[in-house]
C-alpha cells in the first residue's frame, strides 16, 4: 500500500485507490471533514460533514434531540449555528 499527498491524501493499493480530502474536485473522493478548503462537488460525505458545509457556506440546518433515556424530543428546529458542543447529561 502506498500513502502519500497528492492534491489530497491519495492511498493506493495495486490498482485501487482513493482520495481522501482533495484540495479539487475528485468525482469519488471521501470528505472527512468539514473545512472548506475540501469543499468540492463528487466527493463522498457523511450527511454531518454536508451539515458543517453547509452551515460554512451561509446555509441553515435543521436539528433535532430525542433523549435515549427518557425519550424527550426537542423537535426539529431550523438553525443557522456557529457554535454547538454536544455532550450527555448523566
Amino acid at each position: 500500500m502506498r500513502v502519500r499527498y497528492e492534491g489530497g491524501i491519495l492511498v493506493q493499493e495495486a490498482l485501487k485507490e482513493v482520495i481522501l480530502d482533495p484540495a479539487r474536485k475528485t468525482p469519488g473522493s471521501i470528505v472527512s471533514h468539514g473545512h472548506m478548503d475540501h469543499l468540492t462537488s463528487g466527493g463522498i460525505m457523511t450527511p454531518q460533514t454536508v451539515a458543517v458545509l453547509k452551515v460554512r457556506r451561509g446555509g441553515t440546518v435543521t436539528l433535532g434531540y430525542r433523549c435515549e433515556r427518557c425519550k424527550y424530543w426537542t423537535g426539529l428546529k431550523r438553525r443557522v449555528p456557529t457554535r454547538y458542543i454536544f455532550t450527555r447529561r448523566s
